[in-house]
């Protein structure tokens, strides 16, 4: 993801949604997905502030640059603070959103499984007891 971000291209961190939402459906302990939004919420806010202040991450591994992307005399370009945070505050948004909804999705899921559950161990129990009536 960073080569990807130092060269403008495709993003990799978006497939952590996918991995966050696998731990969420499989019921993997919380811990794991309090790892992932962190390492993930750490790593946007990082990339966020190279976007806007371009301390020198980027620049770590020299690469040449397609130069159409850019605007200025030393690629990568900074793009502005408030550019950078609405980015940055937009990506989050998606990220943990995405975490909220779906943690709702999988508890409700989870609630109902065990409701249908209770309700055939209660069908189960009235059919054996109907069967010993007769």
């Amino acid at each position: 993801d960073w080569l990807a971000a130092q060269l403008l291209g495709g993003r990799i961190w978006p497939c952590f949604i996918f991995l966050l939402d696998t731990v969420l459906v499989l019921r993997l302990p919380p811990r794991v997905a309090h790892v992932l939004i962190t390492v993930v919420v750490v790593w946007l806010i990082t990339c966020t502030s190279e976007y806007a202040a371009r301390w020198g991450l980027f620049d770590v591994e020299q690469t040449k640059h397609p130069t159409r992307f850019y605007d200025c005399n030393d690629p990568p370009c900074s793009s502005g603070v408030i550019a950078a945070i609405n980015t940055g505050v937009v990506q989050l948004a998606v990220f943990l959103l995405d975490y909220y909804f779906t943690r709702g999705f999988a508890i409700g899921l989870q609630q109902e499984k065990e409701s249908t559950q209770n309700v055939i161990a209660a069908a189960e129990w009235i059919a054996h007891c109907l069967s010993r009536f007769d």
